[in-house]
């Protein structure tokens, strides 16, 4: 068959035929990737104290979950890239962290987000703010 022959013949089945193609990645045993995100942690709460800031929060109901990333900023942020990731480059691996390296007197920014076993990270959780101050003196 020519190249012209097999180019009108796929030109000609294309008129009549629609065909549709899926992809999806799978591991070596066959497996599809998980490519979905758990759901974002809630109810994140907080507490100051002197230099540090106490949080935590409620875990999401997926069942194949690594740990949390904890970002923080001085200022309001919804979007995790202009925050800073108070928690490090690993994970926190339970529903709380203690932010040590909080400044007395700086009003922080908190939101947290969870991270499954694929590496998938969630929304970020709610924000909460933050001020940490020092103890009082004690007075006789």
């Amino acid at each position: 068959m020519s190249r012209f022959s097999l180019l009108r013949l796929t030109a000609t089945l294309s008129l009549v035929t629609l065909l549709f193609f899926g992809a999806s990645a799978c591991d070596s045993s066959g497996n599809d990737e998980d490519t979905t995100p758990p759901s974002a942690p809630s109810a994140l709460a907080g507490a100051s104290e002197d230099g540090t800031v106490a949080l935590e929060w409620s875990a999401p109901s997926d069942g194949d979950l690594d740990g949390y990333r904890v970002y923080r900023s001085t200022s309001s942020f919804s979007d995790a890239g202009a925050a800073t990731r108070a928690s490090g480059d690993g994970l926190v691996s339970g529903e709380s962290y203690s932010d040590d390296e909080a400044s007395n007197g700086t009003t922080y920014y908190y939101r947290v987000a969870a991270v499954d076993e694929a590496g998938n990270e969630s929304d970020l959780s709610g924000e909460i703010q933050k001020t940490p101050f020092p103890d009082p003196p004690n007075n006789p």
